[in-house]
């Protein structure tokens, strides 16, 4: 095992044109050096926030028909899924059925119709689907339209749309009232409805609930079916639901006492279970505020605590000066440790430019500490602002999007020998896990000079 330091200051990025011109050396003097003494290239990100930059880092999308449901679907198992049909049968002409769809994206289209055929394959039943959005990203309108088309003008027959809300308002009071009582703003012509949505920058998770249909109205007797594709806190609805005599089904395991259909399928390269595989012990210093997004992430969207995982306040004292960098990692006995800072919460230039500042001081102490003890230090991050914050009494815009930079020193791994290529933020895990443990073999970044490179760059 290598001891390996991954600093992140989340939402810095190499900044794009049009930026207020944030980094200078005299900002950020120890930064500036180490991208001409140590391996420096960017990597591409397509996170816009904290919370999506640690997803994408820590759960790798699939590009395969892994998921147990497209599985079941495709080898046309889908429809003898015993809790199905329950499902199926607790719904009849006189009640109604509810699907809970929470998406980050619009891929599930195929699902979606699946399910409504087998729910109401007479379509003589009251089939109501309502969409929870839990995406951060303004560019999943667009699917989501297409896919409220489809639904609305193609599967109607077998399912209606009755609202639509963001995570971030499913325990309102706005939203209980649409739901029981289907009082609430109502769009029959949603597209106008999204190009507001668009024009107001109002990203998906936040957007407030609306209706497209009526007649969905919550009643005893009634269904539930949570396609909990994503994980979205619904406890206070769900509380609400227990109060009355309704059947509650989900896809994915979501509580103890209702039925499931599927359980998830353990990714092999998710990091928790490469750093588990492999006894690879993990500190991560961050925010409390912080601690529990990047624990849901780290361990695959599981609400654990993993026993290779420890959390950390991040205490900038223990790692003030060079002793103090070393104490710190050497009395902790970890194998790979996290320093996470985010600077995308902050509106005020001052406020940006002050913290990265204090960073770059903490930047000094970890590499000189790592060139005297052999340490790999990595500095990268793990989505880029986009934003307009204020300096002074003006508004500027700072756009760090699309592309963060990566640092990598390494006595092992020099800048004569080596060289680090683009890659994105998954690339960034597998390099840093394999540069603690070779057995990961993971490495995305890393490329050894052939004599020709080391001729070109000398």
């Amino acid at each position: 095992m290598r001891k390996t330091i991954l600093m992140l200051i989340n939402g810095f990025g190499v900044e794009q044109k049009g930026s207020a011109e944030v980094f200078s050396h005299n900002l950020m003097p120890n930064l500036d050096n180490m991208t001409k003494e140590v391996l420096f290239s960017s990597i591409a990100t397509s996170a816009a926030n904290y919370t999506t930059g640690y997803e994408y880092f820590s759960v790798p999308p699939f590009k395969t028909k892994d998921n147990a449901i497209d599985n079941e679907i495709y080898d046309k198992t889908f429809y003898k899924n015993e809790v199905l049909l329950e499902a199926e049968k607790a719904v009849t002409a006189d009640n109604k059925m509810h699907i809970f769809c929470n998406i980050d994206d619009s891929a599930t289209l195929l699902q979606l119709k699946s399910f409504a055929y087998a729910l109401n394959p007479d379509k003589n039943k009251k089939v109501f689907i309502h969409f929870i959005l839990s995406s951060p990203n303004m560019k999943f309108y667009d699917g989501f339209e297409h896919m409220l088309n489809k639904v609305v003008f193609e599967n109607s027959e077998h399912m209606k749309v009755g609202f639509v809300v963001g995570k971030n308002f499913i325990n309102s009071d706005d939203f209980k009232r649409m739901f029981i009582k289907e009082q609430g703003e109502k769009w029959n012509q949603f597209s106008k409805k999204i190009d507001v949505l668009k024009t107001n920058l109002n990203t998906p998770e936040n957007v407030m609930p609306f209706k497209i249909n009526d007649g969905f109205s919550i009643a005893q007797g009634d269904s539930i079916l949570f396609l909990n594709y994503t994980e979205v806190d619904i406890d206070k609805i769900y509380n609400e639901l227990l109060k009355g005599q309704v059947n509650m089904f989900s896809l994915y395991k979501y509580k103890e006492e209702i039925p499931f259909m599927f359980e998830r399928v353990k990714q092999s390269h998710y990091l928790s279970s490469i750093i588990n595989e492999n006894k690879i012990n993990l500190m991560v210093f961050a925010e409390q505020d912080n601690v529990n997004t990047i624990n849901y992430y780290m361990n695959g969207k599981e609400r654990k605590l993993s026993g290779n995982i420890t959390f950390a306040i991040n205490d900038d004292t223990l790692f003030s000066n060079k002793d103090a960098v070393i104490n710190t990692i050497e009395s902790t006995k970890r194998d790979g440790y996290v320093l996470d800072y985010d600077i995308g919460k902050y509106n005020r230039m001052e406020d940006i430019k002050d913290t990265l500042h204090n960073i770059d001081g903490l930047i000094g102490n970890i590499y000189e500490a790592s060139k005297e003890k052999g340490y790999t230090f990595i500095i990268s991050s793990l989505y880029g602002i986009q934003k307009t914050v204020r300096e002074g009494v003006v508004d500027k815009v700072v756009n760090f999007g699309g592309k963060v930079p990566i640092l990598f020193y390494s006595n092992e791994f020099t800048k004569a020998d080596y060289s680090i290529g683009g890659s994105d933020t998954t690339g960034l895990m597998f390099t840093y896990l394999t540069n603690i443990n070779d057995e990961v073999k993971r490495n995305a970044l890393l490329h050894k000079k052939s004599k020709l490179d080391k001729m070109l760059h000398k």
